[in-house]
């Protein structure tokens, strides 16, 4: 992330081609991942989907890109849920795995997490983020959204310490 902010501001200065070829190099980078990930995720595994992030923000800032194919309306509005989706979709999997599983999920069930939680996912962005994030009440008192998060992230620890504690 660090190096494609600093070395997107450059990336209009590529030639098209070269700003298409990386995009598009990057999403194929990402699908691979996808694919060839395994079960030592994230560790070095998670190498090639960064890279291939970077190669689509910094192919897509020379103004061609791949925004043919990530401007789709579907590709949008996951990109939309996408950061309560990546909150949402891990545990589960790692649950489903350590209680009813020795072995790595199979890909099916995988998938089948994976599409429970972008439901879930969407039914969080409509219900809780997007009220938040238009609240004029917020908006206009922001430590009251200070105070929420300080409260929000202070039960998770403790619940997190208690779990721990066996309580």
């Amino acid at each position: 992330g660090a190096v494609a902010a600093t070395v997107v501001g450059h990336a209009g200065r590529l030639p098209k081609w070269l700003g298409a070829a990386l995009a598009w190099a990057g999403l194929v980078a990402i699908a691979l991942s996808a694919h060839y990930a395994g079960d030592n995720f994230p560790g070095r595994n998670a190498l090639l989907p960064v890279l291939g992030a970077v190669a689509v923000v910094i192919g897509g800032a020379s103004g061609i890109g791949a925004g043919h194919l990530l401007g789709l309306h579907p590709v949008r509005a996951i990109g939309r849920v996408s950061y309560g989706w990546y909150l949402l979709h891990y545990p589960p999997m790692i649950l489903w795995a350590g209680v009813l599983w020795t072995n790595p999920l199979p890909v099916h069930q995988r998938l089948l997490i994976s599409a429970i939680t972008l439901g879930v996912a969407f039914v969080m962005y409509f219900l809780v983020e997007r009220p938040i994030r238009r609240s004029r009440y917020l908006a206009s008192r922001p430590w009251v959204s200070i105070a929420m998060g300080l409260s929000l992230v202070s039960s998770a620890f403790v619940l997190a310490a208690l779990y721990h504690k066996g309580f």
